[in-house]
């Protein structure tokens, strides 16, 4: 779950608030408390907690609306069958078709 809480920071943080992605970056990230977040950020433990759970909503509906992190896993899934495919027999010719397939897919290109 932080791994995750880590790439949606990475990706939509700039959107939050300075107070909401601190809050949020001190608890899931550096592993601080929320009373630990709520002293290095100058408030409350529940002022801390507040903006980070306001954090996390925006976080999951930027997610939900642009879904890029959704695209970047499936992206990393397709390279890593690609590279179990050509350890098997007639596998580069597998992988060929698997590109092609997924180039065709994204709209993107």
């Amino acid at each position: 779950m932080r791994e995750e809480w880590s790439l949606l920071l990475d990706v939509y943080g700039e959107l939050l608030s300075p107070c909401q992605r601190e809050a949020f970056r001190l608890h899931y990230e550096e592993d601080l408390s929320w009373t630990e977040v709520g002293q290095s950020l100058g408030t409350t433990r529940q002022a801390a907690q507040d903006a980070a759970s306001r954090a996390a909503v925006r976080l999951r509906r930027l997610e939900a609306v642009v879904g890029a992190i959704a695209q970047e896993l499936a992206h990393r899934r397709a390279l890593a069958d690609m590279l179990t495919l050509l350890e098997e027999p007639g596998g580069p010719e597998r992988v060929r078709e698997e590109i092609r397939r997924l180039l065709a897919e994204d709209t993107r290109v």
